[in-house]
């Protein structure tokens, strides 16, 4: 698909509690000179960007959002913003489970898609650009499908495939299965606490586990 590059001054917002995260978008799209770029960190900077924006009548025309940071109630939080910025385009950018964010946030208008963290940045520009355009981006594991007409709807697994993780997922699930505890976890893959967290929630969740115990032999049966 050949997608026809922004042209005006685009106004975005990279919201993201890892600055190496911020940067590296900020890194690949800044050099392009069309961008007016403002970075967020926690539920609290996201909103003060989002509010100032509009009070001055400029709102952003993108936000890419981790709805895991500081402060945040995962995609409840998001949804509540998208209700308060209508005019704003969000893209969630998760390493969570892609398909378990799909399914609760496809009914939110002004949500465009969902983005891997695991995926290369070499791919932003071009899921920026469609998403300038208003066309949806969705992420199923394997591919990026968009579509401007409608969502892509994963294909049903079966009961025989073992339980997906994505590639940050699988780090910290392995971490703990290692032994280690939630701050060296974080410490290790440079997240917070509160992330670390966050990630095993949905790991027992998508796994069918309930303890750390179960966990380690888990991963030690998918290997």
């Amino acid at each position: 698909m050949t997608v026809t590059p922004t042209t005006a001054r685009s106004k975005l917002l990279l919201a993201d509690d890892h600055p190496l995260i911020r940067s590296g978008m900020r890194a690949q799209l800044e050099p392009l000179g069309n961008f007016e770029i403002e970075e967020a960190w926690d539920a609290h900077s996201l909103e003060s960007a989002l509010s100032k924006a509009q009070s001055r009548k400029n709102p952003f025309d993108l936000a890419l959002v981790d709805v895991m940071m500081p402060g945040m109630q995962g995609i409840e939080s998001l949804v509540h913003l998208c209700s308060h910025y209508a005019d704003v385009a969000f893209i969630v950018v998760t390493g969570l489970d892609v398909q378990a964010i799909i399914r609760r946030c496809r009914n939110q208008t002004n949500i465009r898609g969902v983005i891997d963290k695991g995926r290369s940045t070499s791919e932003l520009r071009r899921l920026v650009d469609l998403a300038m355009m208003g066309i949806p981006i969705w992420a199923d594991g394997q591919d990026i499908r968009a579509s401007g007409s409608s969502l892509s709807t994963p294909a049903p697994t079966g009961n025989l495939q073992p339980a997906a993780l994505s590639a940050r997922m699988d780090e910290v699930a392995n971490c703990v299965a290692r032994g280690l505890s939630n701050a060296q976890v974080a410490h290790e893959l440079g997240l917070t606490e509160g992330t670390v967290k966050a990630y095993l929630k949905d790991i027992f969740k998508t796994l069918g586990v309930s303890n750390r115990t179960q966990l380690s032999i888990k991963m030690q049966e998918r290997r």
